[in-house]
């Protein structure tokens, strides 16, 4: 629990750093930063990291998410590479999927950090 709670402070802290890439809560109520669109093997989908207590972000992760929208679908994909190769959770989602991650609650309950409407849900 207490690492948990570190977890959030650290991504409060950082949330400049992932300002570009969006955190969302998948199917398993766990945290995930998108990283990039594919449609490989003709299934549109979207790859993601999930971050926990095992797979915390790093500081060079997030120097590398601070540049990662200026990156090139090979650079990036050299990083998940290397993310999958030191044990991180890298996984993909179709798109259906993806529309219903949207509509749940942010992992950040505080609205002064994050504005949500209710009746838009």
């Amino acid at each position: 629990m207490t690492k948990s709670i570190c977890l959030i402070v650290y991504f409060l802290l950082s949330a400049k750093c992932l300002k570009a890439q969006k955190l969302f809560k998948n199917i398993n109520n766990e945290l995930c930063i998108k990283l990039y669109k594919t449609d490989k093997l003709n299934v549109e989908g979207i790859v993601y990291m999930v971050i926990d207590d095992e797979n915390p972000l790093e500081r060079n992760d997030s120097l590398i998410f601070m540049k990662w929208s200026k990156f090139k679908q090979l650079e990036q994909s050299k990083y998940v590479q290397n993310w999958t190769s030191l044990g991180k959770r890298v996984e993909i989602e179709n798109f259906p999927c993806y529309q219903f991650f949207q509509k749940l609650q942010p992992f950040i309950n505080n609205k002064k950090y994050y504005k949500h409407s209710k009746s838009k849900l």
